[in-house]
């Protein structure tokens, strides 16, 4: 399983994400947003997209303020 990215851009250009042989094609995943298009981030980052994108799942819509991130925990 791999993320498909945070570039905004297809991810058929990135590898291992890109990778179409059956045997070794991976679950690539990536997020969308509250109307399921794929998730964007600030300074004009989002999630990778594509036709080799298997799984989206929510994700991208929660800003968190610069204080914030000091007590964020992932």
């Amino acid at each position: 399983v791999f993320s498909a990215g945070n570039d905004a851009r297809n991810v058929y250009g990135y590898s291992p994400q890109n990778m179409t042989d059956a045997l070794y094609k991976p679950v690539v995943v990536a997020a969308h947003d509250e109307r399921r298009r794929p998730a964007r981030y600030p300074f004009g980052r989002g999630t990778n997209f594509g036709p080799t994108v298997d799984v989206m799942a929510p994700g991208g819509g929660t800003l968190v303020s610069d204080e914030g991130l000091e007590h964020l925990n992932i």
